[in-house]
């Protein structure tokens, strides 16, 4: 077959040939490998889940841990070039140095004559230039490389240009072009490491020759805003002679298309048609174009595989056709050139971002005027150009995860509208949005992840950004400020979990709460980089609930057990005696959806949401499982329970362990408790938990129903003298020590003929006991003193009986008359009694009155000197009147005590020894022994003058030790007193004070 004569019929020829596209799959990834950068910080922090002895589930994080990723250097410089050329002209080796390392280096890039195998001689001139525009030939303003430095990943063309000397056929001239650096190894990617075998270099030959000589150059130019590529392909004939059947074929790149008629030609001449192929042959190959393309002697050759030659510059050579421009000359003169140019479209989405495009023009010609074009073909400059990044993200809800019940971060709404919704939350509960990160740019890119714009939340919300499960919190992975999301590849999507704390006393929030999550590009260089924003929304959050109840738990969040209506019923009550204690049993039911801690507290009233006081003397302990006293509730796990003890001791006292309670205890004004239904009223014991962190709280009420226990005292039994036809009064007291309401009736029945009493009652409040009680009637006003000594106003009952309350106590006087008759040396013994529990029950006091001519009366009574104040004084500074019963002193107060001892016989009586003692709860006033000669009398303002007598013995009057006191008066004393004797109707009065503990 006659080859050439078959290339002949394409003749001025240009065509563009189209094929199928091919896929970014075809394509492959960029050459380079992304390593680490140099410097980046790589952190690490640890998430531990852990529960307590009560199941509350808590999480712990570690500190942060980090590395630094150290520099490592790599580059690669490729390839060894050879070339033919014509004597006397410039040798052109293009080549490429990229730093494959993770950070910048600095590189030295020298060249020199001669290499391993080229001996004819050396380039008259040699010098390595920067390929600025990348077209494998030195233009003007392109400078001399000597270092240069490149950051990860960066390339930079070179280009060897030697000049050749007069030369003759067949003489080859080669150069040895070096690079190096400090840090590393330059790689030579020429198979076997090229003619040296070593790294770091590339050797260029060229062959003299004396036929044509083609120079292809390819140079592109890239329009990155409208993602196109302009390739411009000249060929020029820079030989001796023409070279004839010039083919040139260029293969659309991978990754891109053909833009229509971008096809552009020169210097073809004036007849040039578009080759027409038919749709089976529309691909670049010897069967389509009629010519023996790669010189192998044949035109069966349709694939790059067949060819030997990577069309579209993806890497690899394919058993498949690819589309394509192609243009032919029949015949290029010496010194002449052609030119063609077309420009290619591509989809910045399917390449990504940082994929090279490849592009090299290839050239098939008869060089040496033989009529065949077996020389092979001859390639050109291979461009490079970057698919550029574009960046861009989109941060939207999850749209599926829809309950309501359940906040797992799932979408609540379950549609797929930008917003993440939650339908509610309780105060203190961390809340679940669950956001979907996509990166929807060409490249990989990391996003920053920013919350804003929040709105109605309250106060003390913190939000924080997680992995999808919730394990490990985001991290700033690239330094910059924030938290990220790591380098996220084109197309890849990241769940991420932002986790929203709600302070615990907030309580109820009205309105619905919202935040933005913004995702912003890191890698985006413009002022305004990409981003998208995606909403969180809370539409309620509710005040945490907490059930308190006896016994077991209702195990229903929704449900209030044992709930207390302001009705005064009891859950529980329990009966007990005064001094004993109780037990009843609490269950704390944390109905909220966070770990709680409650505190513990007990009252007698609910009155305006506030618990009261508990009644006085009462105590109630709270203990947990193993017995503790406690006042706080541990931590309690949502929808968990903690059952506790709770101990209600009541006091021994009387006036505090009323049989019949009746005591205001609620908004409604109930006073009375009596649920069991026995008839009397029962004490209130409100229970109530309340959460030091929400708010929750709930209170129920117990009761405690105190048995009765009737006890009246009488007192006291007294002695006295008196004359015959005279009378004594005898005070006594009638209390209840019970604590119950007691009916008191009274009685004084005298034991010796002739001899009579009366029973007098206070009915007016002044001067003490005034009036016979047998003379009162139904309704009648008498005077008593309550459980604080305070003298108050009551009426007899129909019965003729007192009602005493515990605590209440009737002073009353037994005033005995003795007969005229009576002999010197006659005893009365007079029966004082007070019956109460209906009759059934009798106390007792015997008043002894004997008969004497001479008698010395005996009065005591008591004032209050508050603070002491007055205790150096001459008469201890009485505060007020003198009584039997002299109200209240508080602790660190003075008692004076007062003695009025009067002669109320007919005889004058001597030898007076008047003793006391201090009494209990009380410490004696050292240096208040005070003596007047005559009946001071009740008042403050005395009615004799008092001396001051000494502590020690035997020196006056007066004698203190080992808490007794001791007046004498008469023989052998210091007598005030004239000769120790008190006549008839004669008076002495003595005080001293004690100190109330």
């Amino acid at each position: 077959m006659n080859f050439k004569n078959q290339s002949r019929n394409l003749r001025q020829k240009l065509v563009v040939s189209t094929a199928c596209v091919a896929t970014i799959a075809a394509f492959g990834a960029p050459a380079v490998s992304a390593l680490t950068e140099a410097g980046q910080s790589i952190q690490n922090q640890a998430v531990a889940t852990y529960n307590d002895s009560l199941g509350n589930t808590y999480t712990a994080q570690s500190n942060l841990a980090s590395v630094v990723v150290k520099q490592v250097y790599f580059a690669t410089l490729d390839g060894d070039q050879t070339r033919v050329a014509a004597s006397n002209q410039t040798a052109y080796f293009p080549h490429v140095l990229t730093n494959t390392g993770n950070g910048p280096d600095t590189f030295t890039i020298s060249v020199a004559q001669d290499n391993t195998t080229a001996d004819s001689g050396d380039f008259s001139n040699l010098d390595v230039y920067i390929d600025s525009n990348d077209n494998g030939v030195v233009d003007a303003g392109e400078v001399l490389a000597s270092t240069v430095t490149l950051a990860a990943g960066e390339k930079v063309s070179v280009v060897v240009a030697g000049l050749i000397p007069t030369a003759t056929d067949g003489q080859t001239f080669g150069s040895t072009l070096t690079v190096t650096s400090a840090n590393g190894t330059i790689e030579d990617i020429t198979t076997g490491k090229g003619l040296d075998g070593l790294d770091g270099t590339n050797e260029d030959t060229v062959t003299i020759s004396g036929d044509a000589v083609l120079s292809v150059i390819k140079s592109s130019v890239h329009d990155e805003e409208n993602n196109e590529i302009t390739y411009t392909v000249t060929v020029s004939n820079t030989g001796n002679i023409a070279a004839t059947d010039v083919s040139i074929f260029d293969g659309i790149p991978a990754g891109t298309t053909l833009k229509a008629g971008s096809v552009l030609y020169s210097g073809f001449g004036t007849a040039i048609d578009p080759l027409d192929l038919d749709a089976d042959n529309d691909v670049l190959g010897e069967v389509a174009l009629g010519i023996d393309i790669n010189g192998d002697n044949d035109l069966l050759d349709t694939s790059e595989a067949q060819l030997g030659i990577d069309l579209d510059g993806d890497g690899v050579l394919d058993g498949t056709g690819k589309d394509g421009v192609y243009g032919f000359d029949s015949a290029l003169a010496p010194g002449s050139s052609v030119n063609l140019s077309f420009t290619v479209e591509y989809d910045q989405s399917l390449l990504g971002a940082g994929a090279e495009i490849k592009n090299t023009a290839h050239v098939s010609a008869d060089l040496d005027g033989d009529g065949l074009t077996n020389e092979g073909f001859i390639s050109s400059n291979t461009t490079l150009s970057i698919s550029p990044q574009d960046y861009s993200v989109d941060a939207t809800d999850t749209g599926v995860g829809e309950d309501d019940t359940v906040n797992d971060g799932g979408d609540d709404d379950g549609a797929a509208n930008d917003i993440q919704e939650v339908a509610t939350a309780q105060a203190g509960e961390l809340v679940l949005f669950k956001h979907v990160i996509t990166n929807t740019g060409n490249g990989t890119d990391t996003f920053g992840l920013d919350i804003a714009n929040q709105t109605n939340f309250p106060a003390g919300t913190s939000y924080t950004i997680w992995n999808e499960t919730g394990t490990v919190q985001l991290l700033n992975t690239n330094g910059r400020d924030g938290v990220d999301t790591g380098p996220m590849a084109s197309g890849s999507s990241l769940t991420v979990l932002v986790k929203v704390q709600l302070p615990s006393g907030s309580g109820s929030v009205a309105g619905t709460s919202t935040y933005d999550l913004i995702a912003t590009s890191s890698e985006d260089p413009s002022g305004t980089p990409s981003s998208n924003a995606t909403q969180g929304r809370l539409l309620e959050i509710v005040a945490p609930t907490v059930d308190l109840s006896n016994d077991t738990a209702d195990n229903n969040a929704l449900l209030n057990k044992d709930v207390y209506n302001n009705d005064a019923v009891a859950v529980t009550t329990e009966v007990a005696n005064p001094g004993d204690s109780v037990d009843f049993t609490l269950v704390i039911q944390n109905d909220s959806q966070v770990a709680d801690s409650f505190q513990l507290g007990a009252g007698q009233s609910f009155i305006g949401g506030t618990l009261g006081s508990l009644p006085a003397g009462w105590n109630v302990t709270f203990r947990d499982p193993s017995g503790t006293i406690v006042t706080t509730t541990p931590s309690i796990g949502a929808g968990a329970t903690l059952t506790l003890t709770a101990t209600v001791s009541i006091p021994s006292t009387p006036t505090q362990s009323l049989a019949d309670r009746e005591f205001v205890i609620d908004d409604n004004g109930n006073d009375t408790v009596d649920t069991n239904g026995d008839g009397d009223g029962d004490y209130a014991i409100f229970f109530r938990v309340a959460s030091v962190n929400t708010g929750a709280s709930d209170i129920k009420l117990d009761a405690v129903d105190v048995s009765a226990r009737e006890d009246i005292t009488l007192f006291q039994d007294n002695s006295g003298q008196i004359q015959p036809g005279g009378s004594i009064d005898y005070p006594h007291t009638v209390r209840n020590d019970g604590n119950t309401v007691e009916a008191v009736s009274l009685a004084a029945v005298s034991g010796t003929t002739g001899w009579s009493n009366n029973v007098l009652i206070d009915t007016d409040g002044v001067d003490g006991p005034d009036t016979p009680f047998a003379a009162l009637t139904t309704g009648d006003t008498l005077y008593y003193l309550d459980a604080s000594s305070n003298l108050v106003a009551g009426t007899l009952d129909a019965n003729g009986d007192l009602s005493l309350e515990s605590g209440e106590s009737l002073p009353f006087i037994v005033r005995a008359f003795a007969p005229t008759s009576a002999p010197n040396g006659q005893l009365d013994i007079i029966t004082v009694t007070a019956d109460f529990n209906l009759g059934a029950d009798t106390v007792t006091n015997v008043d002894r009155s004997e008969v004497v001519n001479s008698q010395l009366r005996m009065t005591k009574t008591a004032s209050v000197d508050a603070s002491c104040a007055d205790i150096a004084t001459d008469n201890l500074g009485p505060d007020v009147g003198f009584t039997g019963a002299s109200g209240t002193a508080a602790p660190a107060d003075c008692v004076v005590w007062q003695v009025v001892a009067t002669n109320t016989g007919v005889d004058t009586i001597s030898t007076i020894d008047i003793t006391d003692s201090i009494p209990a709860y009380s410490t004696y006033a050292a240096g208040t022994l005070r003596i007047c000669a005559g009946n001071a009398g009740q008042g403050v303002t005395e009615a004799c003058t008092f001396t001051q007598l000494t502590d020690a013995a035997a020196d006056d009057e007066g004698t203190y030790a080992n808490q007794d006191i001791r007046y004498t008066l008469g023989q052998g004393a210091n007598e005030i007193i004239t000769n120790g004797e008190l006549a008839s109707g004669q008076s002495v009065t003595v005080r001293f004070s004690s100190i109330v503990e």
